[in-house]
């Protein structure tokens, strides 16, 4: 009974810990988004010079020798060429526009100036308090972990920890320290062979993530933002030189920090804090398998009802092509898996991907539930409501399923779908927009602290 509250407790806490991770990482920069355009709305709405701003626009356009949207004498117009400017120059437009020489003024658009920065530095250090969580219960939780930290001990430290009486805790401590102070790259190699117990293999660890180079530029530029001001060095010139994304940047300038920018940010910490959760979960409690690879199927079919498929793909790359092993995926999670990473591709348009994928198994002596995907995903109406007639049984109770799943996206909105929908739930049925990937965790969360408050487990 206690191994099985206890299990109970540490999947609450494993649930939780992500759901708040995917919250502040995707909220982030969407909130400062928002937070712009009504800085900038409520600014020209309130400003009543159009034919100057006008002026001024034109002047800016000309001295950045870079075409950009004519203004007109709408405000609504000049606000779509304020936000097509780099964030940096937003502000020096911004401040241009207001004229006046006010302390005030300059303090706000300094404090504005320096925002940016302020929230891509807390993207990276949500990451990092992530890491430090999941290190922290993996040690403490397993001794064949703990067996293989490498940290090195004085005999100082060794004193105080006899001392002290909690000579464990301290050792977990200083192997957390010593592996946050490496570089991001090898935080990872560490974590693959003290957590993961697997021989170190940066290669097999860079082939595995999308967004690997992308997380290399960003860890650069993140030291870059944290000492420098975000000016660049030879160092990051160094380390990024065969970069993508580091191509033309020169000597001490200064990196930009638009919007794209740090949402794609976000996109890059949000895959990799994930599949380290994922992997320590999995690999510290083997019998916590099923709840863990739930979990994550459960954030990938959210993501594709918020129609966020580049983003549930990165989830499900790594799992769907996983070599069969030890631990591997149980079979009734596995084939969900498939089906989503299947949709997230398809709505990408990359049919040829999707075919290729389900070529690789033999739909003949699958269940039925595969060939239902085949056709819906491929759009062959007649026989997607063939098959989905014959899995009615895996569908009772399941309304939300019909209405949110991107599975039956192509033949929604069909007479014969909407048919099947009336005779199994006796009602008309009726199309639902998609719900915000951040509704969906808020709501999940709120449940579980009202439950706190009520005292249930």
């Amino acid at each position: 009974m206690q191994n099985a509250q206890d299990q109970g407790r540490r999947t609450r806490w494993f649930i939780d810990t992500i759901d708040h991770y995917c919250l502040l990482i995707d909220g982030l920069p969407r909130a400062f988004a928002e937070m712009m355009n009504t800085f900038e709305s409520k600014l020209f709405l309130m400003y009543q010079r159009p034919k100057e701003i006008i002026s001024k626009a034109k002047q800016l356009e000309e001295r950045r020798e870079s075409p950009i949207e004519q203004g007109t004498q709408e405000d609504s117009d000049l606000i779509k060429t304020v936000k097509q400017l780099a964030m940096r120059d937003r502000f020096i437009f911004l401040d241009q526009v207001l004229g006046t020489d006010t302390r005030e003024r300059e303090t706000t658009l300094t404090a504005l100036t320096e925002l940016p920065a302020s929230i891509f530095l807390n993207l990276v250090a949500n990451y990092d308090a992530l890491l430090c969580d999941l290190l922290f219960i993996s040690l403490d939780s397993n001794p064949d972990v703990l067996n293989r930290s490498k940290c090195k001990l004085s005999f100082t430290d060794w004193s105080t920890m006899i001392s002290e009486g909690d000579g464990k805790e301290q050792l977990i401590e200083m192997e957390i320290l010593r592996i946050l102070r490496m570089g991001y790259q090898e935080q990872l190699c560490e974590i693959q062979t003290i957590v993961l117990g697997a021989p170190r293999d940066i290669k097999g660890i860079s082939e595995s993530f999308p967004s690997w180079t992308t997380f290399l530029e960003l860890t650069a530029r993140r030291h870059l933002f944290a000492h420098n001001r975000g000016r660049v060095t030879r160092s990051y010139l160094q380390n990024c030189k065969d970069l993508p994304e580091a191509e033309g940047v020169e000597l001490h300038h200064i990196l930009p920090l638009d919007q794209v920018y740090l949402e794609s940010a976000a996109e890059c910490l949000f895959q990799f804090g994930t599949r380290v959760w994922w992997l320590v979960w999995r690999s510290t409690f083997n019998e916590d398998i099923m709840e863990c690879d739930n979990k994550l199927n459960s954030i990938a079919y959210e993501l594709l009802c918020a129609e966020r498929f580049v983003m549930a793909e990165s989830l499900l790359v790594y799992p769907v092509k996983m070599p069969k092993g030890r631990h591997q995926i149980p079979a009734e999670v596995e084939e969900y898996m498939f089906f989503n990473y299947a949709q997230a591709l398809r709505w990408q348009g990359r049919i040829p991907e999707v075919k290729q994928l389900f070529a690789s198994v033999d739909l003949q002596t699958k269940p039925p539930l595969y060939r239902l995907a085949h056709a819906c995903l491929l759009e062959d109406e007649a026989t997607a409501l063939h098959w989905l007639t014959l899995c009615k049984e895996q569908f009772t109770g399941k309304k939300s399923a019909l209405k949110e799943w991107p599975l039956f996206r192509a033949i929604r909105h069909s007479c014969g779908f909407a048919r099947l929908y009336e005779e199994w739930f006796n009602e008309p049925f009726s199309d639902e927009p998609p719900r915000s990937w951040i509704d969906q965790i808020h709501d999940r969360l709120s449940k579980h602290q009202d439950t706190e408050l009520l005292g249930e487990e």
